[in-house]
């Protein structure tokens, strides 16, 4: 009768080759983990005063805020392969931001709602669900028409190859 695992006892009998197998295994999963999941913010999020092209860390604001006498928002930085980016800013409309501020002091830190977006250099500011003719869209065009990006595609950035871009935290 023949059993199936003369080749189970090869690998067993060669304890290089067993040595080996574990390493490649665990240096798969550590790959796999370290590319999925984002850095852990530790109370620290980035800032611009020029539209994105540096940026600054510091704790949690309601945007925009003044700093260095400039209106500072929240930059979101990505990073594909080696290159880190501002992939989009954020900010709260005037309408909302008293309120937001109020809420801040309530909720864990994070992105709120009725926040605000656009790409760096962008000129229109995008609200989340804007529906033309709505408050919240009065002021730009609507999301998705004719080469104004919608919120997702403004939000969740992609890298050249077309996969996502990676968030990124500022170091604690």
């Amino acid at each position: 009768m023949a059993t199936s695992s003369g080749g189970f006892r090869a690998i067993i009998n060669r304890p290089i080759v067993s040595i080996v197998i574990i390493v490649v295994v665990i240096g798969i999963a550590i790959a796999i983990f370290r590319g999925t999941n984002p850095p852990v913010n530790h109370g620290q999020f980035y800032y611009t005063i020029d539209d994105g092209k540096t940026y600054f860390a510091a704790p949690l604001q309601v945007t925009p805020f003044t700093y260095k006498g400039k209106e500072a928002v929240q930059a979101h930085v990505f990073k594909c392969g080696d290159k880190t980016f501002v992939g989009y800013l954020s900010r709260y409309p005037e309408a909302v931001r008293t309120k937001v501020a109020a809420q801040l002091k309530e909720v864990q830190p994070g992105r709120l709602p009725n926040e605000e977006v656009k790409q760096p250099d962008g000129t229109n500011w995008i609200s989340p669900g804007a529906i033309p003719g709505t408050p919240g869209a009065a002021a730009a065009p609507a999301a998705g028409a004719a080469g104004t990006p919608t919120y997702d595609e403004i939000t969740q950035p992609k890298c050249p190859d077309g996969r996502f871009a990676i968030p990124q935290s500022p170091p604690q």
